[in-house]
């Protein structure tokens, strides 16, 4: 029998197991226990996807250069100065960009970059033509944009 497939299989269930008790404050490795450490009093009241969301932040915020842990204290910056229904109506958006599929998250983000690519003389006069549209003109557009 080969022994990379063993191999394999050990990685799997150790990564597994790992996994399947990484809500356990003691078992986070020291650099997330550093991050989180604001949640360790309340850890264990924590529900399990609220564990796995502030490990996965952490995790990503671990990966990050200087330039994007800038970035993201900005944009964090801002979410705080937002209304509840704002960030409520965010989160809905994102949600339904999460539920579409792959190539089509992928199309819109490329519009989006060359959108933001645009001169600011140009972004204005699109956001102008945009605002001048009637509101069925305005659905209409949205529904051909989400189409892939």
């Amino acid at each position: 029998m080969n022994k990379l497939p063993k191999h394999l299989i050990t990685l799997l269930l150790a990564s597994f197991v790992s996994l399947s008790f990484a809500e356990e404050w003691s078992s986070l490795p020291n650099e997330t226990q550093i991050l989180l450490s604001p949640f360790q009093s309340q850890w264990d009241s924590l529900d399990k996807t609220k564990q796995e969301a502030l490990v996965t932040g952490a995790n990503r915020w671990a990966n990050m250069d200087k330039e994007q842990r800038e970035l993201a204290k900005q944009r964090f910056s801002k979410w705080q100065t937002l209304s509840p229904e704002a960030r409520s109506a965010l989160k809905d958006k994102m949600q339904r960009f999460k539920a579409l599929p792959a190539e089509h998250q992928n199309s819109l983000r490329k519009s989006m970059r060359k959108f933001k690519q645009l001169p600011e003389a140009k972004k204005q006069k699109l956001r102008q033509s945009f605002k001048r549209l009637s509101p069925s003109q305005r659905a209409k557009l949205r529904r051909n944009i989400r189409k892939p």
